[in-house]
């Protein structure tokens, strides 16, 4: 792991989260075809951690293949995120997504060497549910440009609506956050639905004993 300066080595205790790799080489100069990781560490775990921090880390991934193995390059590119806990590439903008602090969906963009972050509310909606599987409750976070309200709904594999009362716990700003409690639900594979005006996104979602 590089770090400025320093050298150190994974450890259980850091949690690798957000896996994404740039398959088609869309990211400019040393970003193009790399893999990407979110790493996070809980605040006991912080010394423990090569970096000696609370972790939320995005990493940067150089896989070199070696004989039937590979080994990895890893750079920490951009620190500071609160509890991060998904990631994806959009074409050569990558959103993540904290649990903690206030929820946001934040934009990374590479630009030629740096990455950079900045708040960022997206064009479409887009919805995220944790933890993922789940057997409580489960937190659903909805992003959206347009000023409507979100409206959650929760369906089974045979496409039957199911009774899931939720209750939102934040709204600012095009950002929504809700919390179901599954408890009571028997285990499967369910769609959570979150509809903004006529916009529609879909997350599935799986519910364990």
């Amino acid at each position: 792991i590089r770090d400025g300066g320093g050298v150190g080595t994974f450890t259980p205790h850091r949690s690798p989260l957000g896996l994404v790799f740039d398959t088609e080489s869309v990211l400019p100069g040393a970003f193009a075809g790399k893999g990407f990781v979110l790493s996070w560490t809980s605040p006991s775990d912080r010394l423990l951690s090569p970096f000696g921090d609370e972790g939320g880390d995005l990493l940067q991934l150089d896989l070199q293949q070696s004989g039937d193995n590979y080994e990895a390059v890893v750079e920490r590119i951009v620190r500071g995120f609160s509890n991060p806990i998904d990631a994806v590439l959009v074409g050569d903008v990558m959103y993540v997504l904290e649990f903690g602090g206030s929820r946001r969906i934040l934009e990374i963009s590479f630009g030629q060497g740096t990455a950079v972050e900045r708040p960022q509310r997206p064009e479409a909606v887009q919805v995220d549910v944790f933890p993922n599987p789940s057997s409580g409750d489960v937190s659903i976070f909805v992003a959206s440009s347009k000023s409507a309200a979100a409206r959650i709904e929760v369906f089974d594999v045979m496409g039957r609506r199911i009774p899931a009362p939720v209750r939102r716990v934040t709204n600012a700003d095009g950002y929504s956050t809700f919390v179901w409690n599954a408890s009571q639900t028997a285990a499967g594979i369910f769609v959570v639905r979150a509809t903004v005006g006529n916009t529609v996104a879909t997350r599935r979602l799986v519910i364990v004993d």
